[in-house]
């Protein structure tokens, strides 16, 4: 796992954790509406795609329910198409959007490094 997917879990969990106060709240009084949005891009990347879902899904992570935030997938014009077989196999409120095609990159000189 390279680090900077080491981190960004990290991060994630450290998020989860400043809201695990908000878990206490019975269900009833809290909005059934996801309270955070992580979005995934995905381009040509098989082999890493289902471990980084997987540490986004309700059985990875802790101080937190599957119904409080949703994971976006975006399938980002990859070829194959990223297969969406791999998120049935996840707990969790995953949603899959494939761009294709997917529009090409401009770079400028303010967005270029």
């Amino acid at each position: 796992m390279s680090s900077f997917t080491t981190g960004a879990i990290s991060w994630l969990g450290d998020l989860f954790k400043r809201h695990a106060s908000e878990l206490s709240t019975p269900k009833v009084q809290r909005d059934l509406r996801p309270q955070i949005s992580v979005v995934v891009v995905l381009y040509n990347i098989p082999r890493e795609a289902p471990r980084t879902l997987y540490s986004l899904s309700a059985a990875y992570q802790q101080h937190i329910a599957a119904e409080e935030y949703e994971v976006i997938v975006v399938d980002n014009g990859s070829t194959p198409p990223f297969d969406p077989a791999v998120l049935d196999k996840l707990r969790g409120n995953f949603r899959l959007i494939r761009i294709d095609p997917a529009p090409p990159l401009l770079l400028t000189p303010s967005t270029s490094a």
